[in-house]
């Protein structure tokens, strides 16, 4: 009964036998070390080195690859591995990580602006107190209690919404099953951030509201300070640095997502269908009676089988040849010979697989993509030493390249085999070309009916392949979906500190604008007096956000091979939306400041 959080999974559990026990070109197993006490991993690792297994393996890539061993608590960060483990991204969860924390300091700024917009209501009663006997100090501890209780009904606001957020399912993407109860003391740790967020938020409105004289307060002609304006000015300013650097961050997200998505592979996948069928030689009875069957029907055009799903993971089966004393790297794949012309490739030197070239032999037959005809200039119908079987190759043709893996990985060539020794034929993943002009959904049908007929009681798993190769970046998605709305919920947030900051710069200024509209002022001049500043204030905070952005992003690249440029558009657009949802803002709030009556005004005061 292994936990969810284990990396071994409730599988079947064999032998691993003795066939590949000395083949040094093979990686396809994890070593599981139980050290004795007081052994480091250091010590072990070079005891590996000192034994020169490493000069034995044959990569594509020697001096990169090595056998070494790591703890076994840093797998899950520290190791690459696209098949069985699972593994992920540091620079991720930090990322995430530290948005958390930046938008809950933007909420911290925001309930400072907002309990310091307030001061012209309460300074009265406050300095109230202060003449009927009250401290500073208590006031201060009154105020900065109020603040912790209104972060503290936030925060179990905020458990209510991840409860039924839990209960809708929509945290599956988050790879776990998330749970308030299980994980009680990370929901802990939040509640002492929510307790630390609220003293630190309370402690400058309590000093700048009990810093006054009660004589002047109650006299009411207590002025603005230069020197907290200033303060709140930086305050907002970081709100509107941080939603800037965040819009960007999402937008670029999203249009390198957009890119892989639309990314051509070399093949024709529009009308390709994928079927995962039963782990059985393809000419088997129920494979033949499933090929036969199939294209019987007028949506079928023809059907090709292969090792893997290709598309829907990081890697492929890896091995080197020799050619003229050098040695070539590649993603070896077992097909059947019609599978470059279903998959759509064309041929583009050499000649395509015949029939015959299926059949096992002392000598394999291949088909490489380009890019090893560009890398090794290997002309097609040479003979190739594939060593690490030690049998002969010949290299039939050469077809346009193709994207089989995300875009995070380098251009690695494809090498296609109709005869390999370790398939045993077994080619699990049917690809189903559906004639063009076909109903999809009729096809689909009758795939489906097909395979429940032909291997009964086996799942009828049928997939379009955009649906395969939108596995590869799921979590870029996830991760793009969760940068979006916390992007959306920091500018909300800065707005809010905006709103909260126009209404305490609109109590103090009241007298100036009535005076102002005295003297011929309109409501437009009113208006743009306030949002000019505020407008200045959104681009410089976005010149200054921009080289912030530009590195986030430029570091978030680096791990695709092949990306989109870093484009000033993206962050120009992103400016002028912060600056008019901003003027929207100011104009909203103000203008019934800005169009009253300045007799009611001058009268107030």
């Amino acid at each position: 009964d292994l936990p969810e959080n284990c990396q071994f999974k409730n599988d079947l559990f064999v032998p691993m036998g003795k066939l590949q026990e000395n083949d040094w070109g093979s990686q396809n197993f994890f070593a599981f070390f139980l050290l004795k006490p007081g052994v480091s991993v250091e010590e072990v690792n070079q005891q590996i080195a000192a034994t020169e297994a490493n000069k034995r393996l044959f990569t594509g890539d020697q001096g990169t690859q090595k056998l070494y061993v790591l703890p076994i608590q840093k797998l899950y960060y520290d190791m690459h591995s696209p098949y069985y483990f699972q593994t992920g991204s540091r620079s991720t969860m930090t990322l995430l990580v530290s948005i958390g924390f930046l938008i809950i300091l933007i909420a911290c700024i925001n309930l400072i602006n907002f309990s310091t917009a307030l001061a012209p209501v309460r300074m009265r009663s406050i300095n109230t107190q202060k003449v009927l006997g009250s401290t500073n100090g208590e006031l201060r501890r009154a105020l900065v209690a109020e603040s912790v209780s209104i972060v503290l009904i936030g925060w179990l606001l905020s458990l209510g919404i991840v409860a039924a957020l839990i209960r809708l399912n929509v945290l599956s993407f988050m790879g776990f099953t998330p749970s308030l109860l299980v994980y009680w003391k990370y929901v802990l740790y939040t509640g002492v951030i929510a307790l630390l967020t609220g003293i630190v938020a309370g402690l400058y409105p309590s000093w700048y509201m009990t810093s006054f004289p009660p004589a002047l307060v109650l006299k009411g002609n207590y002025a603005l300070s230069g020197k907290g304006k200033r303060l709140r000015t930086v305050l907002i300013g970081f709100q509107y640095i941080v939603s800037f650097a965040l819009i960007v961050t999402a937008a670029f997200i999203f249009l390198q997502n957009r890119f892989m998505r639309n990314h051509e592979l070399g093949i024709d996948k529009d009308q390709i269908l994928v079927a995962s069928l039963p782990q059985m030689p393809y000419h088997s009875s129920p494979y033949r009676k499933f090929d036969t069957q199939l294209k019987s029907f007028a949506e079928i055009d023809d059907i090709a089988y292969a090792k893997w799903e290709l598309g829907g993971a990081e890697g492929y089966t890896q091995y080197t040849f020799r050619y003229k004393g050098n040695n070539y790297g590649h993603q070896y794949i077992d097909v059947t010979t019609n599978f470059c012309r279903v998959m759509g490739m064309h041929i583009l030197s050499g000649s395509d697989f015949l029939p015959s070239d299926s059949i096992y032999t002392s000598q394999l037959n291949f088909i490489a993509t380009q890019d090893l005809q560009k890398e090794s200039g290997i002309p097609a119908g040479e003979t190739l030493d594939f060593f690490p079987w030690g049998m002969s190759a010949t290299l039939k043709g050469y077809v346009n390249n193709v994207q089989f893996t995300s875009l995070k990985t380098g251009s690695v060539p494809y090498i296609f085999c109709p005869n390999g020794i370790y398939s045993n034929n077994v080619l699990p993943f049917a690809y189903i070309r559906v004639k063009a002009g076909s109903n999809m959904d009729s096809a689909l049908k009758h795939i489906r009916q097909t395979m429940s007929e032909c291997f009964t009681g086996y799942p009828t798993e049928v997939k379009f392949y955009d649906q395969i190769y939108g596995q590869l970046y799921q979590k870029e998605t996830n991760q793009q979906k969760i940068i979006t709305w916390f992007s959306l919920l920091a500018i909300l947030i800065s707005l809010v500190g905006v709103f909260g900051l126009i209404i305490f710069e609109a109590a103090h200024r009241r007298k100036e604008i009535g005076v102002r509209k005295v003297y011929g002022a309109s409501t437009g001049q009113i208006l743009w007096m306030f949002g000019r500043s505020y407008l200045t204030l959104s681009i410089v905070c976005s010149l200054l956000a921009s080289p912030i952005a530009w590195y986030a992003v430029s570091e978030w690249l680096k791990q695709f091979n092949e990306k989109i440029p870093i484009s000033p558009w993206v962050f120009l657009i992103t400016c002028v939306i912060i600056s008019l949802i901003t003027l929207i803002t100011i104009t909203g709030q103000n203008y019934r400041t800005a169009s009253s009556n300045p007799v009611n005004s001058l009268k107030s005061e």
